[in-house]
């Protein structure tokens, strides 16, 4: 794509089909922003990009299906065939007439460079659905078992001190309420509204406080917290002495060793939607 954009000073009507899982349309994401960064603002407008999942329930072509019949019935096609049966998807692509613009988000994230934690750097990438944080393991029993209480205590390495900020919209006027959260997480994703309010995230977390020292010489239990909510924005950062970084996933792609991030509806640049085709 780079050097596609590279070598044209002038484009009209590039098609784009992705076949692939749902990280893949992250994996396009980045080198689309990338090579029309120095690119006037009128580029996007001569791209269509189409979805075609090999994964079921991908949020985002979900999301395409609401709006074009004729896509749900394409994503019903690939459910029950062989995606490498194009003949379907084909003709699809020779429907589509209009386009939907999905906006394009923004994450701020510090990472450890060379093993070292004083040697981090700072960089920013464009996502379309969703970041989340995720210590549980396969096959930990406590890690599954998020609502026990009785459990929220046996699993501390798969748990991490956070500090959490957000702000709650308030639904009468158009102010906001600052939130902020500090305890031991156990999973913590931020998604968005495609279908009702692409502008905001819905917070989902399981966390618990800290013990207080009171608490500690009694032996006292801390309940397992669960927080949803509807955001504009978000930040969290990594408070842990023993464990200072995590993975994020975005859009499904890891990343390790983040210290924390940043999380904005709007792209820093001027590219700020992602053109999807559709059929009227």
């Amino acid at each position: 794509m780079q050097k596609f954009v590279t070598r044209h000073s002038i484009i009209s009507n590039v098609n784009l089909t992705i076949i692939g899982d749902f990280p893949s349309i992250h994996m396009v994401l980045k080198p689309l922003t990338d090579s029309l960064s120095n690119k006037g603002a009128e580029w996007i407008e001569n791209f269509r990009f189409i979805f075609f999942p090999t994964d079921r329930n991908n949020p985002v072509c979900m999301y395409v299906s609401k709006l074009d019949a004729a896509y749900l019935q394409v994503l019903e096609y690939i459910n029950n065939n062989d995606v490498t049966d194009l003949t379907r998807l084909v003709s699809y692509q020779a429907e589509v007439n209009s386009m939907t613009p999905i906006s394009i988000c923004r994450v701020l994230l510090t990472q450890i460079t060379n093993n070292d934690q004083n040697d981090t750097k700072q960089f920013e990438l464009p996502f379309i659905y969703s970041v989340s944080i995720s210590l549980k393991k396969e096959g930990c029993t406590f890690c599954d078992a998020v609502d026990s209480n009785d459990d929220a205590e046996k699993c501390k390495d798969h748990e991490i001190d956070l500090l959490v900020d957000y702000s709650v919209p308030n639904r009468k006027d158009a102010s906001t309420k600052p939130v902020q959260l500090k305890g031991i997480f156990r999973h913590c994703t931020v998604q968005r509204e495609l279908c009702q309010s692409p502008d905001s995230f819905v917070v989902s977390a399981s966390y618990r406080e800290k013990k207080p020292k009171v608490a500690l010489k009694l032996n006292k239990k801390c309940d397992l917290i669960n927080v949803s909510c509807t955001v504009n924005n978000f930040s969290c950062m990594a408070k842990s002495s023993t464990l200072s970084s995590f993975s994020v996933f975005i859009d499904g792609v890891e990343l390790p060793n983040i210290t924390s991030f940043f999380l904005s509806p709007i792209w820093s640049q001027h590219l700020k939607y992602l053109p999807v085709s559709i059929k009227e």
